[in-house]
């Protein structure tokens, strides 16, 4: 089972993905829509797949911060970034979408 790390809507599952031709972005890796709060990696570079899905790549340790959560230790590794949808029965498709 592969080590998974969770803050709020933000999980970071550990992956072996290849960085190779990423674009790096900024260490926003999600925005709160009602309070503005955002979800950050500090320590860490966050590249973005052509597919729109975000990686984070931990060289030596990095924090995962909040303003309403405990700040959280990364261990060095690479990650896929999974966001949490909001599921609506009787649709395929997750709320917002």
């Amino acid at each position: 089972m592969a080590t998974m790390y969770r803050q709020g809507d933000v999980l970071l599952v550990a992956k072996e993905i290849p960085l190779a031709g990423l674009k790096e972005k900024d260490n926003v890796l999600a925005r709160g829509e009602a309070t503005g709060h955002s979800h950050r990696i500090e320590g860490a570079k966050v590249y973005v797949t052509e597919d729109g899905m975000q990686v984070v790549q931990v060289e030596r340790e990095g924090r995962l911060v909040h303003e309403e959560h405990g700040e959280m230790v990364i261990p060095q590794g690479t990650y896929e970034v999974v966001l949490q949808q909001e599921y609506l029965p009787g649709s395929r498709e997750a709320a917002g979408d």
